[in-house]
């Protein structure tokens, strides 16, 4: 599945999995309301998956394609790419399950997903001026989640380092602030 492979991914390029090992195991175990109240869990990642979550169950089908079209589709491609060059960039063995993860993202995302996304959403609002004001209201709220979430995954990046390990880790978060990386 696309979740196996990004798990893959991860592992090989030495991310730590613990954590969403133990969050899958309470969403199995509790659920995903109360997995998200877990403890070790980044606010920003709790915000982002319950948002998405809500999304998906509570709202209008509208709402659901514009949140999928504007919230993933128009933005996951364009924030790989800036990615994929700088990881391509830095020991590509390591990389490259991730990059072909993330080139994966960019290439259906991009191409068509993003266009079937905008036609699915024009055919269900179509003139309907409240379905569209609706959809963008839910569309700014997953877009703030999402900075959310990458806001917190920077600060787990980036934390005050432990060890050598951690601490180049840091000086090339830092270098890549200052640099288009």
């Amino acid at each position: 599945s696309h979740f196996e492979l990004y798990l893959e991914a991860m592992r090989l390029c030495g991310a730590d999995t613990r954590g969403i090992a133990s969050f899958l195991e309470s969403v199995r175990r509790d659920g995903w309301r109360a997995a998200l109240t877990g403890p070790g869990l980044p606010a920003g990642v709790a915000a982002f998956v319950q948002t998405t979550l809500e999304c998906a169950s509570l709202g209008s089908s509208a709402q659901v394609a514009a949140v999928f079209t504007f919230g993933r589709e128009e933005v996951i491609p364009k924030m790989f790419r800036s990615l994929v060059s700088c990881l391509a960039k830095d020991a590509p063995k390591r990389w490259a399950l991730f990059l072909y993860y993330l080139e994966r993202h960019i290439e259906v995302d991009g191409s068509s997903h993003g266009k079937a996304a905008r036609e699915l959403l024009q055919r269900l609002c179509g003139e309907d001026s409240k379905q569209w004001e609706d959809s963008a209201r839910a569309v700014e709220k997953a877009l703030h989640a999402r900075i959310a979430l990458w806001d917190a995954i920077h600060v787990r990046v980036c934390a005050k380092p432990r060890g050598l390990a951690d601490r180049e880790q840091r000086d090339a978060c830092d270098a890549n602030e200052a640099s288009s990386c």
